[in-house]
């Protein structure tokens, strides 16, 4: 799995690329702790686009992520999800915690109204 990011204005927009299962989560936790320690730090929109394949642990990773984030009074989006990754975070509930945008540039535009 690998990991990317940048910032629009505070807002950290993450890429993961790969698989997103038990051997990939402690890397992306390692990865995105620091991020959510950043100084103005106004939320994290997740790509994942690039993501082939997501089992239970990387679904954990993100409500993790999301529960890290509610507890700091920050929110957190995904974006372009592919059909199986859809249907995955639709069967455990996901969907209705974390929002869920077509693609990054619409998630990105959430975060401003």
């Amino acid at each position: 799995m690998k990991v990317t990011h940048f910032f629009e204005n505070d807002l950290c927009v993450l890429a993961i690329e790969g698989h997103l299962t038990m051997d990939a989560v402690r890397h992306l936790k390692n990865y995105v702790t620091p991020l959510l320690d950043r100084e103005n730090f106004a939320g994290l929109v997740i790509n994942l686009k690039k993501v082939d394949f997501i089992d239970s642990s990387g679904v954990g990773a993100l409500f993790s992520i999301h529960k890290t984030l509610q507890s700091q009074e920050h929110q957190m989006a995904v974006c372009h999800l592919n059909k199986k990754t859809q249907e995955i975070l639709m069967m455990t509930r996901l969907d209705r915690l974390i929002h869920v945008y077509k693609d990054e540039e619409t998630a990105i535009v959430s975060f401003n109204t």
